[in-house]
């Protein structure tokens, strides 16, 4: 996020920062959560247990009940200024109460 934000300058209240999310409401122990964090962890350079142990090194891999979906959205928005999330279709049923949730926020 440095980097945008150095390459955006002043313009930078006047973006759009949009990511897509890896949403697993099982829990952070799912066998699809390790499959995507593994992935994730490779693209981004980190080793897979550091990655696994570490919500702040895998901010877009969400996971867990309702409220805290809710609330790693809000981290989202706070630390990172991001203002726009994305997930697949199969994340549908799990995000739609988060988005109901944060509705005009």
């Amino acid at each position: 996020m440095a980097w945008v934000r150095e390459a955006a300058g002043l313009r930078l209240p006047e973006l759009e920062l949009n990511v897509m999310l890896g949403v697993f409401p099982d829990g952070p122990g799912s066998e699809a959560m390790r499959q995507a964090t593994r992935r994730a962890a490779g693209w981004m350079g980190l080793d897979l247990d550091t990655a696994l142990r570490s919500e702040e090194a895998m901010p877009l891999l969400l996971t867990g009940p309702r409220e805290h979906l809710v609330e790693q959205v809000m981290v989202l928005r706070e630390r990172y200024g991001i203002t726009c999330c994305n997930a697949s279709n199969f994340a549908a049923e799990a995000m739609a109460p988060v988005v109901e949730r944060l509705s005009g926020t």
